[in-house]
């Protein structure tokens, strides 16, 4: 498995566009460069938290922001949380409030 490092937003959670319709979305979003190789969807969000590795996200999608220059891409993430709950359920959306 191949490691990037990727740079959080500002934020501590994203609201984009792309999620706004949905109010129970959780997610994290990175600030990208651009890659000889794409990351896969599916790929988890690892931080190393004194020594242990925590997944905290699961890759979604990449956004590009066309309307600054240089072009901003956006990795977009759900929380672990998120995935956890619909592979443990038979719901497909997460519970509410969570």
């Amino acid at each position: 498995m191949e490691e990037i490092a990727v740079k959080l937003t500002e934020k501590k959670n994203c609201h984009l566009r792309l999620v706004k319709e949905d109010p129970f979305f959780r997610g994290i979003c990175t600030l990208e460069k651009v890659y000889t190789r794409y990351i896969q969807h599916g790929s988890p969000m690892v931080c190393n938290v004194n020594g242990i590795a925590v997944q905290y996200g699961v890759y979604l999608s990449r956004m590009v922001l066309g309307c600054r220059r240089p072009v901003q891409l956006i990795g977009l993430y759900s929380h672990a949380s998120i995935a956890h709950e619909i592979i443990h359920s038979n719901s497909s959306k997460p519970s509410k409030g969570r």
